[in-house]
């Protein structure tokens, strides 16, 4: 229901249901403990817009497509002015990620060229390049059966390859420290934005402690790869945003802006691909049938050759198996907006100054567009099941202005890296490892994911 800025009566519409909680804190708790079963509860018991109390916030879940779809295509209604936004500004500065109006416009607009068309297909010589360096350094495990963590392989994989694609930069050595880094600083970030009495900075708490340690390991990263493009000629991301310019004409970008954006652009980039990946072996492994289809399709188009874009869009059966499994296990599982005026969202008030959020994990399982949800069907992603579907039922991007500007470079990552590993390994779970997931900033194994590698024969 679509109503004009200022021109809601306080008054009009119904409070959206929701559970009560307790007194004064609502239901953080619960959200600590359990935030994906707090929020599938409350849409199954409540319906498509459900009511929560956290600690001194109103948040409104939306889970209806044609809700969310208002919500996102709104930007002038909602914003990113969220506790949730304070929380990572604190980390990336206040880049593409969680800048609002006119800033992020200017942001969007220096960044978009990065993700052209052209430019995503001129990646797929790296990303098949470190994809076949990770599988020949699995060949020493697949004989002798030593489990890997296949959550640490793919963090490491997608980092490179984000890295190098954007930056002409190489970790190197340096991307194992940089991962335990990453996971540090994620980690923090999320607990202060389940918990808005976490102690301030200045305190030296061990984990504030520990946060610095890892954002300035962090830091020292960017600030090298800025450095180096200072001494140096590239054709790239970060060299597009050091000769950008804003609408007045000046230089877009300062140091600190680089800075920002180049934190949100590793993050970003490499944080939900790996995520998603780590979780398509999982599912693959439990469905053994799905496996060998996506392995022989990866046979008969690649034939034993190197992977080119001429082979990308025949693996049609891959390609619909990772957006089953992003729907599964959507990476970025919730998003949060700041309601800027009073709105009637679901045929419910929405009060000026609360909360929206948007799960992406809950409105993949809404049962009136996803029959048997819990159930890995890769068919559900056929042109035809695609067409009759409603076009906001599925958003493991976004959608409306905010989408996720690095989308087609993820797809190509992810359906790459899929085909060239199932082609030359089938990856099965060590017996008694346990699997979990956890919602942090994004939806991670909360153990990771040990398993065995099992030679398929072929691959090159």
């Amino acid at each position: 229901m679509t109503q004009a800025i200022g021109q809601i009566p306080p008054a009009y519409g119904a409070q959206a249901p929701g559970p009560g909680g307790l007194p004064g804190i609502g239901c953080l708790p619960q959200m600590q403990r359990d935030v994906l079963g707090l929020m599938l509860t409350g849409h199954r018991t409540y319906g498509d817009v459900v009511r929560y109390k956290v600690g001194p916030l109103t948040v409104h879940l939306v889970c209806h497509p044609d809700d969310v779809a208002h919500v996102f295509a709104h930007p002038e209604r909602y914003d990113k002015d969220t506790f949730a936004s304070d929380q990572i500004r604190r980390l990336t500065g206040d880049g593409l990620l969680v800048s609002n109006g006119a800033r992020w416009a200017e942001q969007r607009r220096a960044i978009q060229p990065a993700f052209s068309a052209a430019r995503v297909e001129s990646f797929i010589d790296v990303i098949v390049t470190r994809t076949q360096r990770m599988l020949d350094r699995w060949a020493d495990a697949a004989r002798t059966g030593q489990p890997i963590d296949v959550a640490s392989q793919m963090m490491r994989l997608t980092y490179g390859i984000i890295e190098q694609a954007l930056f002409s930069t190489d970790a190197g050595e340096e991307v194992g420290t940089l991962e335990e880094a990453i996971t540090v600083v994620l980690a923090h970030t999320y607990r202060r934005i389940q918990n808005p009495l976490s102690p301030p900075d200045f305190i030296p708490t061990f984990a504030n402690i520990r946060f610095k340690r890892a954002k300035r390991t962090l830091e020292q990263r960017v600030d090298r790869i800025i450095n180096e493009h200072r001494r140096g000629d590239h054709d790239d991301l970060l060299t597009d945003l050091m000769h950008s310019r804003a609408s007045d004409g000046c230089p877009h970008l300062d140091d600190r802006s680089l800075r920002s954006q180049t934190i949100t652009m590793l993050l970003a980039g490499h944080e939900t691909t790996a995520n998603a990946m780590t979780w398509l072996w999982r599912l693959l492994d439990q469905y053994p049938d799905v496996a060998d289809r996506v392995h022989q399709e990866a046979r008969g188009v690649l034939h034993d050759e190197r992977l080119t874009k001429d082979h990308v869009d025949a693996l049609t059966y891959t390609s619909m198996t990772l957006r089953e499994a992003m729907r599964i296990h959507t990476p970025i599982w919730a998003v949060f907006r700041r309601a800027v005026a009073d709105d009637i969202v679901g045929g419910y008030r929405i009060p000026r100054g609360t909360r929206v959020m948007i799960s992406p994990y809950v409105t993949h399982r809404h049962r009136e567009f996803w029959p048997d949800a819990e159930r890995f069907d890769p068919t559900r992603f056929e042109p035809k099941q695609i067409k009759a579907r409603h076009p906001w039922a599925y958003i493991p991007f976004g959608s409306g202005p905010r989408f996720c500007v690095g989308q087609s470079l993820a797809r190509l990552e992810g359906l790459i890296i899929t085909a060239m590993v199932a082609q030359r390994y089938r990856l099965r779970l060590v017996p008694g490892h346990p699997v979990e997931q956890e919602a942090g900033i994004t939806l991670r194994c909360r153990h990771g994911l040990r398993m065995t590698l099992e030679p398929r024969g072929g691959g090159l």
